[in-house]
């Protein structure tokens, strides 16, 4: 199972198809540590084409979450030293260990020209002196351009299709990111 953060306080859930047996549920569980966790609701495997969940009534802070699956028909493995077993859980996953934070370090990414039509700046400004990764993506999320730049610093940008890096017309983002933090700011091509 995977955690991402949804829109708002909500945190999503994805999972994969139980194998083994077909499931009639999948069972939620949650809790705001690894000793407290209760059903916080069933959902008809049938319905869950997607193998989703959105919870939008997470408590604040910590969350911990796993899916349950229950077996109908009682299953007694070959093992001698266990005897029958109802249900499979999966990983729990935890709302704090999710992501990288946008940064509060980063002060600003300033570009200019922005729209641009050759070439431009990126001037990071940051309230530490770290290596960060510098990354122009297009609208569809696809990777353009990535170079290693110090933060508190410039970076002459010359994209040509020369260099195989070239950007059509229209919205990138340029994400400066250090090993905790990120910051994304949009790009325009002419």
């Amino acid at each position: 199972m995977a955690i991402n953060a949804g829109v708002g306080t909500a945190w999503n859930l994805i999972w994969n198809n139980y194998e083994g047996f077909v499931p009639l549920t999948y069972n939620i569980n949650r809790g705001t540590s690894l000793s407290n966790m209760l059903l916080l609701t069933s959902i008809a495997a049938s319905a869950c084409v997607l193998n989703s969940y959105t919870n939008l009534t997470a408590p604040t802070g910590n969350a911990f979450y796993q899916i349950e699956v229950v077996n109908t028909s009682l299953c007694n493995p070959s093992r001698k030293s266990i005897t029958s077993y109802t249900s499979i859980k999966s990983n729990i996953v935890n709302t704090s260990d999710v992501g990288i934070k946008e940064s509060s370090n980063i002060n600003a990414i300033s570009i200019y020209p922005n729209p641009f039509s050759s070439s431009f700046t990126i001037a990071i400004s940051s309230s530490k002196n770290e290596i960060a990764t510098v990354r122009i993506s297009d609208l569809l999320g696809k990777l353009v351009y990535q170079t290693k730049a110090a933060t508190n610093s410039n970076i002459e940008c010359r994209l040509s299709k020369e260099t195989n890096t070239a950007l059509k017309s229209g919205v990138h983002f340029v994400t400066v990111q250090t090993a905790t933090e990120y910051k994304t700011v949009r790009l325009l091509k002419e």
